[in-house]
Formats: C-alpha cells, sequence, structure tokens
C-alpha cells in the first residue's frame, strides 16, 4: 500500500461534520489530485474552495498550511505515517478546530476521454548502464499534476537517477513531488505550483527518468508496464483516470559494466550559517525566555527549525516570531506556522517524538524580503515554563534532524541563494544548542546591580542592554535587573539605571537599595543565590 497513487476510496460518502481527513477535493478518495487541490486553495485566489475546509487540514495540526502537502506526498510517496483519524474511512473529527465542514462528499472525478498517461519506447545500447524513460500525458484540457507506477522485470533495474528532468513546463521550479523506486517499480508524481500548468494535447514529454541497470543484463526488449495512474485538472482539482499505455525499452547489446547510478553529492552550496539558542536561567516553577538567533553570509529568505526539550522537565507556552517583514512589503504572500507539542506520554526524554518545537517560515513567495547577512538575527523567543516539580538539574534544548510520529518532517535548514542549506549541504552550518540551568530562587539582591558585582555603575546599564537587545547570556538576578520595580524586564530598566547615576529625573532606585535585601513588591523575576 506504500504507493506513490495510493487511493483510499470511502464506503460511503455522507455529508454533514463527517468527512475523510486528507480528501481536499471532496470525492470520497485520497491521492495526488487532493495535494494539489490543497495548494491551489492556499496560493491561488482562482482556485475553488474546498467544501470541507477540516479535511484539507491532513496532519491535524489545526490550520491548513504547505505543511499538509508536504505530509501527503510523504504518505503517498513513501508509505509514512497515514492521515489521523477520520481515515480511512469517512467520521467525525475528533480533534475539532476552527476549520469549518458544513458538507462533504460532492466532488467526483473528472471524465477526459482524451485523458491518457504513458511510457514512451526507449532504447539503450547498454554499454553505459544506463537507460531513460520517458512518461507523456494527453488530455483535452490544462493539468494540474499526475502521478503514476511502472512495473518493471525482475531484477533488471538496480536504481533510478535522484536527478529528474521535467520537460513541461520546462525549467520550472514551482513543483513538488519526486521519483521513488523498489521492488522493480517506479512511482512518480508531480504536482505543480505558482500557476503552471501541463499544456493539453496529445502524448506531450513530461519527464525523463534515468534508469540505472543491472550489470550483466542481457541484450533484448524488457517490457515497462505502466499499472497505475492518474491525472490532476488544472482548473477544477478534480482527478482524472487516464487511459494506460505501457511499452518497452529494448537493449541492444549485454550490460558488462555497473553504472554509477548516483554519484557523490554535489558540490557544498557556498553559504555558512549558524542557528543559535541562548543559555538561560530559571527557578522550578518560573517562565523563561529561550532567544532562537540565525545568521548567515548571505541573505535569508526563509527557514525551518526543529528543537527537542526534555517534556519532563520543561513545557512550551508560545512562540514569538521577533523578525518581522520590514515596513511596505505586501504580508500576503508571507507564510510562517510554528508548533510547539508538550505531550509527555512517553518515558523519559523522547526526543522529537513529543516535547518539541517545530516551524516554517518563507518571508515572501513573490517579492525579494530577507533577513540580512552577516547579521546576528533574533528570529524567535521560545517562551517555556519550568514544571513545578522540576529539580534542580541542567536541562537542554536541542536542534534535531528526525521525523516524528506525528508524520509533521522538519529538518533544520536556511533559505538562501535560491537553495535550501542545510546542515548536510551548506559549506558550514552550525547549530548551538542552549543550556537552561534550574536554580532555587535565592531572592536577596541589590537594585539596578545587573551584573551582581555588588555595586550600581554604567555596566550595569550595559550588561542589561546587552541580554536585551545583543543576545548577551543569561542574567543570574533578573529581579536586580528590573532597576525601577514594575515587574518587567524591558528598556526601561537601563534607562531608570542611567538616570539614577547621572542626575535625572531619578533620585534614588527602590529598594532593596544600598545593600543586598529581599523584594519588598515580589512579582515573577527571580533572583538566585547569590554567587
Amino acid at each position: 500500500m506504500s504507493s506513490i497513487l495510493m487511493i483510499v476510496t470511502a464506503a460511503t460518502l455522507p455529508l454533514g461534520g463527517d468527512f475523510v481527513r486528507g480528501d481536499s477535493n471532496s470525492d470520497g478518495r485520497v491521492s495526488i489530485a487532493d495535494v494539489y487541490a490543497g495548494l491551489a486553495y492556499l496560493f491561488w485566489e482562482e482556485s475553488p474552495v474546498p467544501e470541507c475546509q477540516a479535511a484539507t487540514d491532513a496532519n491535524d495540526n489545526g490550520d491548513h498550511d504547505i505543511t499538509d502537502a508536504a505530509f501527503m506526498l510523504s504518505y503517498l510517496n513513501l508509505g509514512t505515517s497515514p492521515p489521523p483519524p477520520p481515515f480511512p474511512l469517512p467520521g467525525p473529527d475528533p480533534t475539532p478546530d476552527g476549520l469549518p465542514c458544513e458538507s462533504y462528499g460532492n466532488g467526483s472525478p473528472l471524465s477526459d476521454p482524451a485523458a491518457r498517461l504513458e511510457v514512451l519506447p526507449g532504447s539503450t545500447s547498454g554499454e553505459d548502464g544506463l537507460a531513460t524513460v520517458t512518461i507523456a500525458l494527453s488530455s483535452s484540457a490544462p493539468l494540474g499534476g499526475y502521478a503514476g507506477s511502472i512495473r518493471l522485470p525482475p531484477g533488471a533495474v538496480q536504481d533510478v537517477k535522484r536527478a529528474v528532468r521535467d520537460l513541461q513546463p520546462p525549467d520550472s521550479d514551482g513543483k513538488m513531488g519526486g521519483v521513488v523506486f523498489g521492488q522493480d517499480v517506479i512511482r512518480f508524481s508531480r504536482v505543480l505550483l505558482q500557476g503552471e500548468s501541463i499544456t493539453a494535447g496529445s502524448s506531450i514529454p513530461v519527464v525523463e527518468i534515468t534508469l540505472c541497470l543491472a550489470g550483466g543484463l542481457s541484450a533484448g526488449d524488457y517490457p515497462l508496464e505502466l499499472e497505475a495512474g492518474e491525472l490532476v485538472d488544472y482548473a477544477t482539482a478534480r482527478a482524472i483516470a487516464p487511459a494506460l499505455g505501457s511499452s518497452t525499452l529494448t537493449v541492444a547489446t549485454a550490460v558488462t559494466g555497473q553504472a554509477e547510478c548516483n554519484p557523490p553529492p554535489p558540490e557544498p552550496i557556498p553559504v555558512n550559517a549558524a542557528f543559535k539558542l541562548q543559555d538561560a536561567i530559571a527557578p522550578p516553577g518560573g517562565e523563561v525566555t529561550i532567544p532562537f538567533v540565525m545568521r548567515a553570509d548571505a541573505p535569508i529568505q526563509g527557514y525551518t527549525f526543529a528543537v527537542d526539550f526534555d517534556e519532563t522537565v520543561l513545557e512550551a507556552k508560545s512562540i514569538e516570531k521577533v523578525w518581522q517583514k520590514p515596513a511596505g512589503t505586501d504580508p500576503e504572500y508571507t507564510f510562517g506556522k510554528t508548533i510547539f507539542n508538550n505531550r509527555d506520554d512517553l518515558p523519559g526524554s523522547s526526543g522529537l517524538a513529543e516535547g518539541y518545537l517545530i516551524g516554517a517560515i518563507i518571508f515572501d513567495i513573490e517579492e525579494l524580503v530577507y533577513m540580512p547577512a552577516d547579521t546576528d538575527n533574533l528570529a524567535l523567543r521560545f517562551h517555556m515554563k519550568v514544571k513545578d516539580a522540576a529539580p534542580d538539574v541542567s536541562t537542554e534544548l536541542r536542534f534535531l534532524e528526525h521525523v516524528p510520529p506525528t508524520g509533521q518532517q522538519m529538518r533544520n535548514f536556511i533559505w538562501a541563494l535560491g537553495e535550501t542549506a542545510s546542515p548536510e549541504t551548506a559549506e558550514s552550518f552550525l547549530l548551538v544548542d542552549c543550556l537552561l540551568q534550574i536554580l532555587p530562587d535565592g531572592a536577596v539582591f541589590v537594585r539596578g546591580d545587573s551584573n551582581t558585582d555588588d555595586r550600581v555603575d554604567v555596566s550595569d546599564a550595559v550588561n542589561t542592554l546587552g541580554h536585551l537587545f545583543l543576545g548577551a547570556g543569561p542574567l543570574f538576578c533578573t529581579d536586580a535587573a528590573d532597576a525601577n520595580d514594575d515587574g518587567a524586564l524591558d528598556i526601561s530598566d537601563p534607562i531608570a539605571t542611567l538616570e539614577y547615576l547621572f542626575g535625572g529625573t531619578v533620585p534614588a532606585l527602590p529598594e532593596p537599595h544600598g545593600a543586598p535585601g529581599s523584594d519588598p513588591t515580589p512579582d515573577s523575576l527571580y533572583c538566585y543565590s547569590r554567587p
């Protein structure tokens, strides 16, 4: 069932609140057409509105966004985790959210007598052990996507090349999908983005797939059986069942050697980047903010992240998007989704299976909007709470590359120079985890003494400013840095310190002032035992 054409058909198509998760075009089946339907609704104003918007939330994260398309392609291509219930049969949403579903099941596949998906005849000398398979489409109207699977003779092919040549539309970067090889089957799919389509016509070549033939393969004709296929109508996102055309591959001479199917990885992307989480301190039961800073020697147009924390010790409260698009840019084409998970069902800290922070941010899909290069950019703040019963220990927040059981596949990379640069593909990409120290609250301090050196001077104002705006380390006593005693740490505190020092409008700082003491106005700020 791990076919790229995996189709799940509901036994009935009820109206009302029942639906099949992932069935964006409401035809009772989950297939490549639903990936296209969901993306079209996200990005193209002229696309049809899904009858049941709750069904478009394929990964059940409470929203419809581009992560649903990635989730569906992973499921259909690779047989990874299926959509959460209701699936594969219609049913009510066990996790209701704000997405409506007033009706469901009124969609239907589209009939097109001209629709055909075929493998064109191929031939190769066999000398280099490589052969090319070309897929062609026929239709009476433009298409937005397609998928299919080709059955190969057992043992004739060792692998397929990762590089796939798209013929229609030519030179298009606006696509999602892939080619998968396994157990003598090639599975392929393409979904077009950015309003592009495949022109209507007869036997139009759309993609070339390079086969790496098995060493020792004899000369002869080998069947290429197209055993399944689907087309997607560009205008309506409805599935089309095409006629299927199989073919043969002629190998002129025996394959004497073993082809180098997938060469070594390409040269690294010329980007040097870093993700950094800043260390912090918090007491049991207290709240703490973890800044997330990123830097690269090229402009950053977007990024994704995946951060793990120990869910037995910490709880995520919110993810604050700090870096925003410049004023005057169009907010319509911004994509940004962040998710945190606080589940603690598995024993211990279980990696990204639970207890994680993930997200994807693209600043603009039409205009050139980016974080500046060679700059420490404060991208996000993770607002966390230390659990009341947490021991006095240190705990880490870590960048991880992982696919959790929820299916929400997230990695750590930036989008720069027109490419996605990750720790595996960039010239260098540093991931700096952070350490959160959990210490008891000592509650004895000197008001204004931000750097805890037992005196109040200009260095304290500088220390607070560095913590707030320059990415300096954690403050040992935020209560002391709260120079104006308003219960919050912000720009007004170093200003109050300077006004006090240089005879401004602040004649004296609030108690405890002059000598260490406890806070007469308790608040949520903390102060640990003095070093």
